[in-house]
């Protein structure tokens, strides 16, 4: 019953159904009124056969108007619909026959995807409506309904609103990830657009938007356009969640394997699909391989949450929805559990949470990967550093042995040669000139003593870095430079690697000052605080002056400076100007060895 404010009906209690093996007309139907039965689902649905089948369900209008309604079935996979409209006494006042999913949208009576029937009455009016109804090989869902046909178009508007919307993100999403993964070549990205792009197409098959919109009437798929898609669809569904959950990590290779191949067999049977004609029985088997494929997916959510794996929740939450909406439609194809509008119509929107909130993870997941990566080349880099460092302290050792012991023990050999020479001679101006020769051996001496000390100072583990450092400023000659060694606060004790290295780059300063600066006076400062230590070193040098000339004197000194400095995890600031030259060389307390940062790296996705 129609009244005056009707909007819409989804005929529940109000249908009847007649099944024939054939085809027979609209006047044998009407002699056969007694072998109706009534449908008391909101969507029936029909079974999985090639027959016909009739609906039936009366129409009055109790409003003192006209009604202009829409007789509407949400369901664009039937092969043939015929339309009836009979009045009281049983006379076809409207028909229209032979409709089916590839008739286009233009020559349809009502411009709907679907297959929707203008029916006008009048005040008072009561007519019955009979549809027939024929899909070859496949299941038939009725999801029937009587709308006012103002109603009829914006809910169609608004529904496709969110549709196209949705579609529309599809292919957003689709492009954006082909995008980057051209760029990055992270496979995880490869696997989310073909995921986007076949959910995408499943769906506007689904809804007849490839048909109805875009002609695109495949001869080769026919009805198995749409499974093929969804072949497609779980081949990627089910690669996705195995590299974003990384099961292999932990459920071993074997497992890993087991789903690989269970993936490449649906995508498989889709290429069957391709090839061969649309029967039920491969209907059957598709929703049975879907529901298996399914499950599989949750079964490794679920493992995966058992392992702790936090991603795994953000995919739990994204799968839910859709799980158990094409569950429940999964179970109605093969165990004929009862359909309602809700799910039904909800059914397209659901894969659209689904691909949010999959695409939050995998932006997540892109960056977790992204600092394990460089935690990685961070690591790499300590290392080559630490090799590099450990390198030139182990040929600065052997160098300050060769020069201690071979060259100092020379130069002592030569002076007690030279006084042996002395004391034998009596010419006294050849003696002479000996004994001048003295002061430069001992000079000579003192240096390479001074030398061998900079390159490994002696006693250095057991006197420290403040007591190394201070012998080594107090011994450098005071022309031209006078230097100035400060200590202040209480000295710490820091891990000999850092004390040494930061031995080795003070040193360098200094001596650069010494080399290079012509600076009048120069300090040394160790200032302990709470939680480093700051070295300040300064001059009065020419600062600017000879930057440039001192380039290729001090720039490997420096670069080497600064490589030790970021190996022990301090910073390094030098300032140069007029007024000379001021370094800063802070040094936390807190040292992290290089083998603590070993990064437990992520590579599944690559």
């Amino acid at each position: 019953m129609v009244g005056k404010n009707f909007s819409t009906s989804s005929l529940t209690g109000h249908v009847y159904l007649l099944t024939t093996a054939e085809n027979i007309s609209i006047d044998e139907v009407k002699r056969r009124q007694e072998d109706f039965s009534l449908l008391h689902d909101e969507i029936p649905t029909l079974g999985m056969d090639s027959r016909f089948h009739w609906i039936r369900y009366q129409v009055r209008n109790a409003s003192p108007d006209t009604k202009n309604l829409i007789a509407d079935i949400r369901y664009n996979e039937l092969n043939d619909v015929c339309f009836y409209v009979l009045d009281s006494i049983d006379q076809v006042t409207y028909s229209r026959e032979h409709f089916n999913r590839k008739t286009h949208i233009s020559k349809k009576p009502v411009h709907s995807r679907f297959f929707s029937f203008p029916l006008r009455l009048k005040p008072g009016e009561t007519v019955s409506v009979y549809w027939r109804l024929y899909r070859r090989e496949s299941f038939i869902v009725v999801p029937a309904g009587l709308f006012d046909q103002e109603y009829f178009f914006t809910f169609n508007a608004t529904y496709d609103f969110f549709l196209y919307l949705s579609l529309g993100v599809f292919t957003f999403t689709f492009l954006l990830s082909l995008l980057l993964y051209i760029f990055t070549k992270y496979r995880l990205l490869l696997l989310y657009s073909g995921y986007t792009l076949f959910y995408g197409l499943s769906i506007a098959s689904m809804e007849g938007i490839l048909t109805q919109y875009f002609h695109l009437n495949f001869s080769l798929l026919e009805d198995n356009t749409k499974n093929v898609f969804f072949c497609c669809l779980n081949f990627f569904v089910i690669l996705f969640a195995v590299h974003f959950l990384e099961i292999r990590s932990f459920l071993g290779r074997k497992i890993y394997r087991l789903c690989i191949a269970q993936a490449t067999l649906v995508l498989l049977f889709g290429v069957y699909l391709l090839l061969t004609p649309f029967t039920g029985t491969t209907s059957l088997i598709l929703s049975a391989v879907a529901m298996f494929d399914m499950l599989l997916v949750l079964s490794l959510v679920i493992t995966a949450l058992l392992y702790k794996k936090r991603i795994a929740i953000l995919y739990l939450i994204a799968m839910s929805p859709l799980f158990v909406s094409a569950s429940w439609m999964i179970l109605t194809i093969i165990f004929g559990v009862t359909r309602t509008a809700f799910f039904y119509q909800s059914f397209p929107f659901l894969p659209f949470f689904e691909m949010i909130v999959l695409g939050i993870g995998l932006g997540y997941k892109l960056i977790i990967d992204r600092n394990h990566y460089l935690i990685g080349l961070n690591t790499l880099q300590k290392q080559f550093t630490s090799s590099i460092v450990n390198t030139q302290d182990a040929e600065r050792q052997r160098i300050a042995a060769d020069l201690h012991d071979d060259l100092g023990g020379t130069l002592a050999t030569i002076r007690r040669r030279l006084w042996d020479l002395r004391f034998k001679i009596n010419n006294e101006n050849l003696a002479k000139e000996l004994d001048e020769l003295d002061p430069l051996i001992l000079k000579s001496s003192d240096d390479l003593r001074r030398i061998s000390h900079n390159l490994m100072p002696p006693e250095f583990e057991r006197i420290g870095f403040a007591n190394s450092l201070k012998q080594f400023v107090t011994e450098i000659p005071s022309q031209p430079t006078k230097f100035q060694f400060v200590v202040s606060g209480d000295v710490q004790k820091m891990p000999l690697e850092v004390e040494l290295n930061a031995y080795r780059i003070v040193s360098e300063m200094v001596q650069n000052i010494f080399k290079h600066a012509n600076a009048a006076r120069a300090s040394v400062q160790l200032l302990y605080q709470s939680d480093f230590l700051r070295v300040v070193i300064e001059d009065d040098g020419n600062g600017d002056k000879v930057e440039k000339s001192s380039v290729l004197a001090s720039g490997m000194g420096l670069k080497n400076s600064i490589l030790r400095a970021d190996y022990i995890g301090a910073s390094l600031l030098r300032e140069s100007g007029e007024a000379g030259t001021f370094v800063i060389l802070d040094i936390p307390y807190r040292y992290i060895s290089n083998d603590a940062d070993e990064p437990n790296q992520d590579t599944a996705g690559r």
